[in-house]
């Protein structure tokens, strides 16, 4: 992982500690079917390199796909071009997902609650 994508992890969620898994699940996903769950932390971590268990299901979507605010041309093409991709990917999936469950009638979605939800095939 790059230093610049280390950072923008850090300026997105450097307000909170990283939850263990278990814990994360316990207290704000305990009613979700485990094995969605952990497909979820997995891509979280594959497309984000990101901790899930710094995500809470109140975040807004945008703070992993808002724009990144430099004036280093270099973090900005490496960091946004990543961001782009993984934003990407995020709406494939939960679009996938969400016709599956036949869920498209709820999207768009806002916050990681509603995300995570859908993901596991419920409503949000």
């Amino acid at each position: 992982m790059s230093k610049y994508w280390k950072d923008w992890i850090s300026e997105r969620f450097g307000d909170r500690p990283a939850l263990p898994r278990e814990v994360a699940t316990r207290a704000f996903w305990a009613d979700l079917p485990r094995e969605k769950l952990e497909e979820f932390f997995q891509f979280m971590e594959v497309e984000y390199s990101l901790d899930a268990g710094l995500l809470r299901p109140e975040d807004l979507l945008q703070r992993l796909t808002a724009p990144i605010k430099t004036r280093n041309p270099l973090r900005w093409f490496i960091v946004e071009s990543r961001i782009e991709d993984a934003a990407s990917e995020l709406n494939y999936e939960i679009w996938k997902r969400a016709q599956t469950a036949r869920l498209i009638d709820c999207l768009p979605l806002f916050t990681v609650g509603e995300y995570v939800r859908v993901w596991c095939g419920k409503s949000p």
